[in-house]
C-alpha cells in the first residue's frame, strides 16, 4: 500500500489536536492510564482508521462510493445534476456553508412564535438570534448546508 504524505500529515495533525484539546492520556497515582485518556485515544484511533480507509481506497473504489451517495441523493428527491462529478463538486461546496433567513413576528403572540419556531425547526432551521424592533421582533435563522460527502 502506497501512503501519501498529505494524509499522514493530516493524521499527525489530528492526533496532536486531540491531545492539545482533550489532554493526552497520563498515568494517575496508581500508575495506570486514566479512563478519560483511554477514551480519547480510542476515539482518535477510530478516527484515524476511518481516514486511512478513505486514503487507501483506489480511484475506482472512491468513485463507487461517490456514485452510491449520488444515487442516494437522487432517491431522497434532491435536485441533482445529470453528471456525478458535477454533483460531487456542488456537494463539496455545501460542507461548512450556511443559509440565513430573517423573519419578523409579533412576539406578544406566544402561540404564533412557538408554532413558527417549531415549523422552521422541522425544516432544519435554527433560530440563533432575536432582536426587538418595537412593534415586532426580528428572528434570525440559519441552516447548515447539506452534504452527502461530508
Amino acid at each position: 500500500m502506497k501512503l501519501h504524505p498529505q494524509p499522514l500529515i493530516s493524521i499527525c495533525f489530528l492526533l496532536v489536536s486531540v491531545c492539545l484539546l482533550t489532554g493526552c492520556p497520563q498515568a494517575d497515582d496508581s500508575g495506570s492510564n486514566s479512563d478519560r485518556g483511554i477514551q480519547v485515544w480510542k476515539k482518535t484511533k477510530d478516527l484515524v482508521e476511518q481516514r486511512q480507509n478513505w486514503f487507501s481506497m483506489g480511484t475506482n473504489e472512491t468513485m463507487k462510493v461517490v456514485r452510491q451517495l449520488y444515487e442516494r441523493a437522487k432517491e431522497e428527491g434532491d435536485d441533482v445534476p445529470d453528471d456525478v462529478l458535477t454533483w460531487a463538486k456542488e456537494d463539496l461546496k455545501q460542507i461548512g456553508s450556511w443559509t440565513y433567513q430573517i423573519v419578523d413576528m409579533d412576539a406578544s403572540d406566544v402561540d404564533l412564535v412557538q408554532t413558527t419556531l417549531n415549523e422552521w425547526g422541522e425544516k432544519r432551521w435554527e433560530c440563533y438570534w432575536v432582536e426587538s424592533r418595537g412593534e415586532f421582533d426580528r428572528f434570525y435563522f440559519k441552516k447548515a448546508g447539506r452534504s452527502y460527502l461530508k
